[in-house]
């Protein structure tokens, strides 16, 4: 992909109608041309192919081609390549009622270049051109990349190994001084070599030039600027702690944070581009010919949400979980001063959404229904214990009650026959 060095990635999906599959084919970008509408979606692709005589018949036929491809292919010449435009753009007129590949939302014509004839007129139903973007200026078709802001530093780079090679090659092998006329010429200086010097020059030799240099500053210099380079394409965005001392929790959290927002728009852009119309593509393919096993009557007519599973988006997911776990923590301490405040959390809502986020299986969560029928059956409980209880309660009540009449009887008795 080329999202790390150009900021663009273009993908082309195909139909093959006879094998019932569907391929996809990763364009240079450097022979795609691109176009997007009034609201930056790409709907406009034009593609240079270069094909010898065999490739084109077989794509075009024998009657589409130009007569110097008919020539190439019967004397057998398969390595002149001729030059085609292929092109997809929306039709502005068309028969929505057919159903042909003349009346389709998007034509794709092929232009033969040299003859400026068009050989092949077809349609899509849906743009097969899924291009995904790093980072995009508004009216730009196309796109920009950690390497394009790192690029002086990746020259300067270049530039520093050059210099540290040469220094490690003096440092090995110095530049030498020779005293001029000491020794006999031509000199020697592989391994064992031998010179021959002049005897009435008894204090001249052969010395190294010392040039100063220090090769650890240059490799310390350059991987500073491979750090650089390394936090410009995010290799660090997954660790926890860097190695540059300790963290608290809290200082990773925010660190975390900051490097997900960086990235978020980023991931986003290339889940709305690519992924998101290039799954909706396939899906459409699939169901036109039948090869999706039939709906439950429940889903017909609803909605669908596409989710991401992949570990980028499993850490922006235990983003928003760790976000959510903080805000209940303080909205808990709020809640041992002043209990009401519980009142504007709804926890159901609540349930659904740390389930959504953290991705479990739907099998451990049961739905409104479910629920709805537990709560009824427990409340029609706790209201038939209620009633119990005050049965018991007025039970009780006139057990004491009769009691009490009793004894007041009985003294009252008592006290007439001592009159």
């Amino acid at each position: 992909m080329g999202h790390g060095s150009i900021g663009i990635d273009i993908l082309y999906g195909e139909e093959d109608l006879a094998k019932e599959t569907v391929s996809f084919d990763s364009l240079n970008i450097e022979n795609v041309i691109i176009l997007c509408d009034a609201q930056g979606n790409t709907n406009r692709a034009y593609i240079e192919y270069g094909f010898n005589a065999e490739q084109a018949i077989g794509k075009f036929g024998k009657g589409a081609v130009g007569l110097k491809v008919n020539e190439c292919y019967e004397k057998s010449d398969f390595s002149t390549k001729f030059k085609y435009l292929f092109c997809v753009y929306p039709r502005e007129v068309y028969d929505q009622g057919k159903k042909d590949a003349k009346n389709m939302p998007f034509a794709a014509a092929w232009i033969d270049r040299e003859r400026k004839q068009e050989v092949r007129e077809g349609g899509y139903r849906r743009f097969p051109f899924f291009v995904s973007r790093f980072a995009k200026s508004k009216g730009d078709p196309y796109a920009y990349s950690p390497g394009m802001n790192v690029l002086a530093d990746t020259q300067m780079i270049n530039e520093m190994e050059h210099t540290n090679i040469l220094a490690g090659q003096n440092a090995v092998a110095p530049a030498l001084e020779i005293p001029d006329e000491a020794f006999l010429k031509p000199y020697n200086f592989n391994p064992r070599g031998r010179n021959i010097k002049n005897a009435g020059y008894p204090n001249e030799h052969i010395v190294p030039i010392n040039m100063g240099g220090n090769v650890k500053i240059g490799l310390d210099y350059v991987q500073y600027k491979q750090g650089k380079i390394q936090q410009a394409f995010y290799n660090d965005l997954f660790l926890a702690i860097e190695q540059i001392g300790k963290m608290t929790a809290t200082e990773v959290s925010i660190r975390n944070n900051q490097r997900m927002q960086l990235l978020g728009s980023a991931i986003g852009n290339i889940m709305r581009g690519k992924l998101s119309p290039m799954i909706e593509w396939v899906y459409d393919v699939a169901a036109r010919n039948g090869k999706l096993p039939k709906l439950p009557p429940e889903l017909i007519g609803q909605e669908y949400v596409i989710e991401y599973i992949s570990p980028l988006a499993r850490a922006q997911k235990s983003l928003e979980l760790n976000n959510l776990t903080q805000a209940m923590q303080i909205i808990s301490s709020f809640g041992s001063v002043e209990p009401s405040v519980f009142d504007k959390i709804d926890f159901d809502e609540l349930v659904d959404y740390t389930a959504e986020i953290t991705n479990i299986t739907p099998k451990v969560i049961r739905d409104d229904t479910e629920v709805e029928d537990i709560r009824t059956n427990r409340a029609q409980q706790e209201a038939m214990r209620q009633q119990i209880l005050m049965l018991q309660s007025g039970a009780e009540a006139a057990k004491t009650g009769g009691e009490a009449d009793k004894a007041i009887a009985e003294s009252q008795a008592v006290g007439a026959g001592v009159k």
